[in-house]
């Protein structure tokens, strides 16, 4: 059984302020610790779980985070950026996927670091119409190559957002938000206990899942923040603007479709500061 951890920092163990999250904070390098930490525990319970090789893609920010002079030895890490599939990096040869440190969608009350996807001009993804944060999007991209997500960490918002989309995929809340940048965190050791009880039990029953099956073709809307990003958004080729902030495209797949996006959000990210 082949895992793939993807990893962010949002929904990580002790995590609730920007000074943790970003490299130019004050506390990032405890975050990344707590991070490496956390993706440890997930390692240690696929491997508990039958995992036969267990590979981590860095996914949050500059995709440099995990201190691999720290990470498990039986793990191997895929760093840097960019890469073609973004934060579910290595999901092409992998037979399950396992999301840690997620977070909810932008605009979720009651998320630490509410957002989706890292730039500043997304106020809102949809998919066939369905609105959907970071971790909808990559089980799709999950689907796309037969895989399915068996397990995530994160707040009590991430398990809500989670469990709508995969309602069979185990959630570890290793913390419950009382604002965007608060919340009531488990001990470390009690977080990384259930991160590994979580991952093991869905590795361990991976067989029994089914992929997440993106829509072929696929159909994505982008609501963006304020109208000179869709003024810049709907100069890209195959974007049609159907409001003031709301633009769509479409691609053969969701891979097709998840490249133009990240074209859109490139563009609409050189936004003049107002």
């Amino acid at each position: 059984m082949r895992v793939l951890i993807s990893a962010d920092m949002e929904g990580i163990s002790g995590v609730v302020h920007p000074a943790q999250l970003s490299p130019t904070g004050a506390d990032y390098a405890r975050g990344r610790m707590l991070q490496t930490e956390d993706v440890n525990a997930a390692v240690e319970g696929a491997l508990e779980g039958g995992a036969t090789e267990v590979v981590v893609n860095d996914s949050h920010w500059v995709q440099r985070n995990i201190l691999i002079e720290k990470l498990h030895p039986r793990a191997r890490l895929i760093s840097g950026s960019t890469k073609p599939l973004g934060m579910v990096q290595g999901v092409e040869e992998a037979d399950v996927a396992l999301f840690i440190g997620y977070h909810a969608k932008y605009g979720t009350p009651y998320a630490v670091a509410d957002h989706t996807w890292s730039a500043d001009c997304l106020a809102d993804l949809r998919i066939e119409g369905r609105s959907m944060g970071e971790a909808g999007l990559n089980a799709y991209l999950c689907g796309h190559f037969g895989v399915p997500v068996a397990m995530l960490s994160g707040d009590q918002s991430l398990e809500a957002e989670a469990k709508a989309l995969l309602p069979h995929a185990l959630v570890a809340v290793v913390k419950r938000a009382r604002g965007r940048w608060a919340a009531d965190c488990l001990s470390l050791e009690e977080a990384r206990k259930l991160i590994r009880e979580r991952a093991s039990e869905a590795v361990a029953g991976a067989g029994s899942l089914s992929p997440l099956a993106p829509p072929s073709p696929c159909q994505i809307e982008v609501e963006l923040v304020t109208t000179e990003m869709a003024d810049r958004a709907e100069a890209v080729p195959g974007v049609v603007r159907e409001g003031g902030r709301l633009v769509r495209f479409e691609g053969a797949d969701v891979v097709e479709a998840f490249n133009a996006f990240r074209t859109v959000m490139n563009v609409a990210s050189l936004h003049t500061p107002f």
